[in-house]
């Protein structure tokens, strides 16, 4: 088993007489300046780094006994949660990508088609040792990091352009972000105290947040099938004789009824029409002679 890590780097912001204020990244020896890849400004207790120097992951293994596989699949991506049922497998049965190794509180996070948002936090133990398959990147968060602040952060806006960009998600038909780009991004790192405050403040918000998109959905659905449903009403009221008034100086049906069945009669004696042999007289019930 192999733990990866990233190099050592530092990021620091501090005053320049050709520049007010630079961005510099400093890689063993090296130094370059970075402003122009800094997103957004952020408040002066917080601090710009690289994903890679803030996670580590656990290793890859090949599985010699039973397994709970964790793919693609496992994941519900409309709320970024992992499916409930495990999906065990026999070594010699093991797909080529199931090498990762993830334990509780790890976030997986779906390289391929990032846009699709395939990622969540481990949160419960398996009954089997749980590999992930290596379309994930895997993120064990250092002491001083918690995973929910940067699970977030990685279903930002700002995290999902740089993802999705093509100069970082290569491909076509699969667009995929490498593991040595996704662990270059920068993250905006707040004191811990204050990551704790902002997953609080979200987790607040996001029931309200998931009601709204609710409502919206049906409203949507509304307003795609109101118009039909309303037309349909507005002839189901007119041809029961609800959607007007009734005007009692009306000529009522009967007599225009008269009228047509003298109009066929004439017809059919110039030879135009054929009298029917099924012809149809619907009278009221005051009007049946008999039961």
């Amino acid at each position: 088993m192999c733990v990866w890590q990233w190099c050592s780097e530092e990021i620091t912001k501090y005053i320049s007489d050709n520049l007010p204020y630079v961005f510099c990244e400093q890689i063993g020896k090296e130094i370059r300046d970075i402003s122009d890849e800094i997103p957004f400004e952020i408040p002066d207790s917080w601090e710009w780094v690289r994903l890679g120097s803030i996670v580590y992951n656990r290793g890859q293994m090949k599985p010699t006994s039973d397994f709970c596989y964790v793919d693609i699949g496992s994941i519900d991506n409309k709320r970024q949660r992992l499916g409930d049922t495990e999906n065990i497998i026999t070594p010699d049965k093991a797909p080529s990508r199931a090498k990762k190794i993830i334990d509780v509180g790890d976030i997986i996070y779906s390289t391929v088609r990032p846009y699709l948002h395939n990622m969540c936090i481990i949160d419960r133990q398996f009954s089997l040792q749980p590999i992930a398959s290596t379309g994930f990147a895997t993120m064990t968060c250092y002491s001083g990091l918690l995973n929910k602040y940067l699970f977030y952060y990685l279903l930002a806006p700002d995290f999902d352009n740089y993802a999705n960009d093509t100069e970082n998600s290569k491909g076509v038909a699969y667009p995929a972000i490498n593991d040595d780009r996704l662990y270059k991004a920068l993250i905006p790192l707040p004191p811990l105290s204050e990551q704790h405050r902002i997953v609080a403040k979200i987790e607040e918000l996001l029931p309200y947040i998931e009601r709204y998109g609710k409502a919206e959905e049906h409203i949507t659905a509304l307003n795609t099938t109101f118009p039909e449903a309303l037309k349909k009403s507005i002839l189901q009221e007119a041809v029961q004789g609800k959607l007007v008034p009734q005007d009692p100086d009306d000529e009522p049906a009967s007599v225009l009824l008269e009228r047509i069945r003298v109009e066929k009669q004439k017809l059919i004696k110039a030879g135009k029409i054929k009298k029917s042999k099924h012809e149809s007289v619907i009278v009221t019930r005051d009007k049946i002679p008999y039961e």
